[in-house]
């Protein structure tokens, strides 16, 4: 239900079937509703990538000890560790949620000076 504040030429604001009015900053702006979605509508494809990021997350947790932690969280710039740790691994990851590709998994990151000689 829209709502106007102000008499006739105020604003108006709320839902007025597919379209809602909103006021930003003294403006009026007319958007239409996004569709919500019904329960259980992801693609195999979504799933699939939800497994895999879950799979991650929980060998995170569970797996990697705080000082390995420690190193992704000193190597990250623009994110924090675990996003990088993320981003770094999850094509190592299978579909069934373990690791199925063993050297695209990196355990720890970081850039090493070259040894002397």
């Amino acid at each position: 239900m829209a709502k106007v504040t102000g008499g006739v030429e105020g604003m108006v604001s709320g839902k007025v079937g597919p379209i809602v009015f909103v006021n930003f900053k003294g403006k009026n702006y007319v958007r239409i509703a996004p569709k919500t979605r019904k329960k259980n509508s992801w693609s195999p494809k979504q799933v699939t990538y939800r497994k895999k990021f879950s799979a991650v997350c929980a060998f995170w947790r569970g797996s990697v000890p705080q000082k390995v932690k420690q190193i992704w969280d000193l190597d990250s710039e623009r994110m924090n560790g675990f996003n990088l740790f993320v981003k770094a691994n999850l094509p190592a990851f299978g579909t069934d949620g373990t690791i199925s590709d063993p050297e695209r998994f990196h355990f720890s990151t970081g850039k090493l000076t070259l040894a002397h000689n």
